[in-house]
């Protein structure tokens, strides 16, 4: 198996609003990543960025609309009213479009980032690092965790997505996209 030496961290658009991006940045170096100069950028992404950046496939999108579909269905919810549609890639491609709105909604702090331990692949230690997606679910000991205060739940009764202060790359192939339109490389 290949050692994946970088990947892309990025401090989402919630995060900056509440101020707690210094202190994700400065647990990143408490944690011993580490990015090089030039490699972390200010900056608000387009639609079309945002669009490349989470490039979300059919297969996504059917996951996460049988997920959402299942909660609304759980709670009673009636998902014609929310959604227009009962139909699980419709659904995916609503929540999409939440994703998309959320990370336009201001600016974004893009890091192309780098594991002191280079024994351990920098994907699975950003995993840890960052947590599960659904704040509410990530450990404690997490960014998302520590730091995040909405839950995937929460995000979709109000139609919007879900704000979990971070993205991390979850291959390396993402990540090399993701450094691309970040401008990162």
């Amino acid at each position: 198996m290949e050692k994946v030496y970088y990947s892309v961290l990025m401090l989402k658009p919630d995060s900056l609003r509440s101020k707690v991006s210094v202190k994700i940045l400065n647990e990143v170096m408490k944690a011993g990543f580490l990015w090089e100069k030039g490699t972390q950028k200010h900056l608000t992404l387009s639609l079309q960025q945002a669009q490349l950046f989470y490039p979300f496939d059919k297969e996504w999108m059917n996951t996460i609309g049988e997920k959402t579909k299942a909660l609304y269905l759980q709670r009673g919810l009636s998902l014609s009213d929310i959604f227009g549609s009962e139909d699980e890639k419709v659904i995916g491609a609503v929540v999409a479009s939440w994703v998309w709105q959320y990370i336009t909604s201001g600016q974004v702090i893009g890091i192309k980032i780098y594991n002191q331990d280079r024994s351990i692949s920098i994907i699975d230690a950003l995993k840890t690092f960052v947590g599960a997606t659904n704040p509410a679910e990530a450990s404690p000991d997490s960014i998302r965790g520590k730091y995040g205060a909405d839950s995937i739940e929460e995000a979709n009764m109000g139609q919007r997505a879900c704000e979990n202060l971070a993205h991390r790359s979850d291959s390396w192939e993402s990540a090399q996209r993701e450094a691309s339109v970040l401008g990162l490389i």
